[in-house]
């Protein structure tokens, strides 16, 4: 697997992870009175929305298709599609990690099977 797919997987999921962090923090909550106008709550979003989970976050999905392009320049799209879906494994592991998720049955068995998936898709021995 090239340098650039690795980084794809990688930002793909990282970036996921961020922008949830961002987004706990970003969404109106009960701290906000019931009685601002519209204008009010844009303007209160959008300052909460420059927290730097969330631009960090919004950052690396924006990186993912220039390095996937790359990745497609010097390798086959089946492998360089196939690899995409092992960021899922990692958001479900993150997930937990970072905000106390509980991966059930069905997640872990899913993502061995995406694991499993990809390297017999790629003919990894």
């Amino acid at each position: 697997m090239s340098a650039y797919l690795v980084a794809v997987v990688l930002l793909s999921a990282a970036g996921q992870v961020l922008v949830k962090a961002g987004a706990n923090l970003t969404l109106p909550g009960q701290d906000e009175p019931a009685d601002l106008g519209l204008v009010q709550r844009l303007r209160a979003f959008a300052l909460k929305a420059m927290n730097p989970w969330l631009v960090a976050g919004i950052a690396c999905v924006a990186l993912v298709p220039l390095l996937y392009t790359r990745a497609l320049a010097g390798s086959a799209l089946s492998t360089v599609y196939g690899a995409t879906g092992l960021s899922y494994p990692l958001v479900i592991l993150a997930s937990a990690l970072f905000f106390g998720e509980r991966i059930g049955r069905r997640q872990i068995v899913g993502g061995i099977l995406i694991v499993a998936g990809f390297l017999v898709w790629s003919g990894v021995p």
